[in-house]
């Protein structure tokens, strides 16, 4: 059975999403603050900001969670190549 929530499910997405390409917590603040710039805001987080949700120390959505899921889709990850078919 699948206890986890909805923001449990949210808080490994960010954190599997992050290690595909290779971010640490800060590259993905830089990222953030990058994306919200692209988009006209003013916004601004931190490694601290980011750790303490993907360990769950803050339980509500953070507000830097758009801007993130900005990041990801404009770095997306290339599927991995399917095996060669030797038949």
């Amino acid at each position: 059975m699948d206890n986890l929530t909805d923001l449990d499910r949210l808080r490994e997405f960010v954190r599997e999403s992050r290690i595909k390409r290779g971010w640490s917590a800060q590259k993905l603040a830089d990222m953030v603050s990058k994306e919200a710039e692209k988009r006209g805001a003013i916004f601004t987080t931190t490694q601290q900001s980011i750790s303490r949700f993907e360990n769950g120390i803050v339980k509500r959505e953070p507000s830097w969670l758009q801007f993130a899921l900005f990041a990801f889709e404009a770095n997306a990850v290339p599927a991995p190549a399917p095996p060669p078919d030797f038949f």
